[in-house]
C-alpha cells in the first residue's frame, strides 16, 4: 500500500506485510526506500532492520515504542488503509 497525503500531494510511505511468518504490516517511511521498480521497493535498512519498523496504527502514541511524533499521521494513515477505515 502507498501512503500519501493526496490533499498536499505527498508521498509519505508504504504499507508491506512481512514474509517472517508473523505476515505483520509494517509502515516503511519515504526516507527509508531507496528506489522503486516495477514489482518491487528497495528500501535503505538492512533485511533485519524490518521488524523494528513501527506497526500501522489508529492510535500511535500508544504504541510500546511510540514512533516521533511527526510519524503519528502517516501511521494513521496507514492503518486506515490496511483496515479499511
Amino acid at each position: 500500500h502507498v501512503v500519501a497525503d493526496d490533499s498536499v500531494d505527498i508521498f509519505e510511505g508504504i504499507v508491506l506485510r512481512t514474509s517472517d511468518g508473523s505476515a505483520q504490516h509494517r509502515f516503511v517511511d519515504r526516507d527509508d526506500i531507496k528506489d522503486f521498480y516495477d514489482g518491487g521497493v528497495l528500501l535503505s535498512i538492512p533485511a533485519d532492520g524490518v521488524a523494528g519498523l513501527h506497526l500501522p496504527s489508529n492510535d500511535p502514541a500508544s504504541a510500546p515504542t511510540a514512533p516521533p511524533e511527526h510519524m503519528h499521521d502517516r501511521l494513521r494513515r496507514a492503518w486506515g488503509l490496511i483496515s479499511g477505515e
